[in-house]
C-alpha cells in the first residue's frame, strides 16, 4: 500500500489519519505542533513528524518518501502549504478553504510538475459538489441549491456553535462576498445582507446565510441558471454576528488595549475556542436541483460519537475517500481535480457514497423541497 503524509494534526486530521491507517495505508502524520503530534501517535500508534509545513525545506523533509499527501490545514496556511507540495511533485487531496482559485494559482504548476490535485475536499466545498454533480448529470439540473451547517448539537450554546474546525475560518464566512449563479451569470452578495428562515426536515426551523463555497462549482458548472450555497445556524445567529460586526470586533486592524497591541478579530476567535469547546456539533448537508417542476434532493445529518465529532466524521470521510481513489490511480490527472468531477467524470460517486455511509454519513433521497419560512430577498 501506499504511504500517506496526513498534514495537520488537528480535529480533522486525526479522524482522517484514522480512516486511512484503517484502509490499510501506511500513514505518517505531520504537524507544526509537537502536541499535537504526540497525541497522533499515542493515540493511533502511527509515525509523526513535527515540522513547519509553510517553510518548503520543512516539508520536503515530512514528504520526502510519500507517495500521496493530504493537507488537513486551517485556510490561512493551508494555500501555501499546497503550493509547496505540488512544487515538489506530490500528489495531494487538500481541505484547507482558501480565498486562492486554484485553477489560477495550482492547475498549471500541477501539470509542469505531473501532480494530480484535489482541492476542496471536504463538506461544503467537497461532498456537496459531487452530490449537485450527481444531480446535474442524472436529471440535467438547471438550477440547484445548497444547504449546509456545522452547529452545535445544542440551540443554547453561544452562537449556537461548537469549536470543531477552525474558527478563524468560521469568521470568514461573514466577511467574504457570497459568489452564486443567478440568470446564469456569476453575482455576489453580503452574506448578512440576504438571511432566509428554512424548516429543515427532522430538525426544525434554522436560519440560512449566503456564503461563498461554491468555488469551482462556478466554472465547472457555469451552464446552470441559478446556484448558490446557503451556510445553516441557529435561529438569532445572524442578529449576534451583525452587532459583532457593528462594534468592529471581526476587524483585523490592531488595537491597543493595556499597552497591548491585538486585533479584534484574533481575540474573539480566542475567546470563541475556549468558549465553544466541550459542545456536541451537528452537520447538515442539503442538496437540491430542479430540471423544470422535476426536483431531487439528498439529505445527510452526521452527529457526534463518543470520540468523534460529526465535522470531523463527515469531513474525513469524503477526503479519505478521495485519498484512496488517487492513492489508487483512479483520478484523472495532472492538474486540479475538483469535486463536482467525480460524479461528472467516471463512476467514481457511488464508491465515495458508498465508503462515508460505512463512516457515518449516511445519505437519503428528500421528499420534497426544502420549505423556505422567510425570504425577505429571494435570489
Amino acid at each position: 500500500m501506499s504511504r500517506i503524509a496526513v498534514i495537520g494534526l488537528g480535529r480533522i486530521g486525526l479522524r482522517l489519519a484514522w480512516e486511512l491507517k484503517d484502509l490499510g495505508y501506511d500513514v505518517v502524520g505531520v504537524d507544526a505542533s509537537s502536541s499535537a503530534a504526540d497525541r497522533a501517535e499515542r493515540l493511533l500508534g502511527i509515525e509523526v513528524k513535527v515540522a513547519d509545513v509553510t517553510a518548503l525545506d520543512g516539508l520536503k523533509a515530512s514528504v520526502k518518501d510519500v507517495d500521496v499527501a493530504a493537507v488537513a490545514l486551517p485556510g490561512s496556511v493551508g494555500h501555501k502549504a499546497l503550493l509547496g507540495l505540488v512544487t515538489l511533485g506530490v500528489d495531494t487531496v487538500d481541505v484547507s478553504f482558501s480565498p486562492e482559485d486554484p485553477y489560477s494559482t495550482i492547475d498549471h504548476l500541477a501539470r509542469k510538475k505531473g501532480v494530480t490535485v484535489v482541492v476542496d475536499a471536504g463538506v461544503a466545498p467537497g461532498l456537496s459538489n459531487m452530490l449537485i454533480g450527481m444531480l446535474v448529470r442524472e436529471m440535467n439540473a438547471k438550477r440547484a441549491r445548497i444547504l449546509v451547517g456545522g452547529v452545535s448539537s445544542d440551540p443554547s450554546a453561544p452562537l449556537g456553535l461548537s469549536a470543531t474546525w477552525s474558527i478563524e475560518d468560521l469568521l470568514d464566512e461573514y466577511l467574504r462576498k457570497a459568489r452564486y449563479i443567478r440568470n446564469g451569470r456569476v453575482e455576489s452578495v453580503d452574506p448578512l445582507s440576504h438571511v432566509i428562515t428554512v424548516r429543515i426536515p427532522g430538525i426544525g426551523d434554522m436560519e440560512a446565510i449566503p456564503t461563498d463555497g461554491l468555488r469551482t462549482m462556478l466554472r465547472n458548472l457555469s451552464g446552470l441558471e441559478m446556484l448558490i450555497e446557503y451556510t445553516l445556524r441557529w435561529p438569532g445567529h445572524a442578529r449576534v454576528i451583525k452587532e459583532l460586526l457593528h462594534i468592529n470586533m471581526l476587524d483585523e486592524s490592531p488595537i491597543t488595549v493595556g499597552g497591548c497591541s491585538v486585533a479584534p478579530r484574533r481575540l474573539l476567535a480566542k475567546l470563541l475556542e475556549s468558549r465553544l469547546t466541550g459542545y456536541k456539533d451537528l452537520v447538515i448537508l442539503i442538496t437540491e436541483a430542479w430540471n423544470g417542476d422535476e426536483w431531487a434532493g439528498f439529505r445527510a445529518i452526521v452527529e457526534h460519537s463518543d470520540e468523534w465529532t460529526a465535522m470531523s466524521i463527515a469531513t474525513a470521510s469524503f477526503q479519505a475517500a478521495a485519498t484512496d481513489l488517487l492513492a489508487r490511480g483512479r483520478l484523472e490527472g495532472p492538474g486540479v481535480v475538483a469535486p463536482e468531477e467525480l460524479a461528472l467524470k467516471g463512476n467514481l460517486a457511488e464508491y465515495v457514497l458508498d465508503y462515508i455511509n460505512q463512516r457515518g454519513v449516511e445519505l437519503e433521497k428528500l421528499k420534497q423541497p426544502v420549505e423556505i419560512i422567510e425570504d425577505r430577498y429571494q435570489l
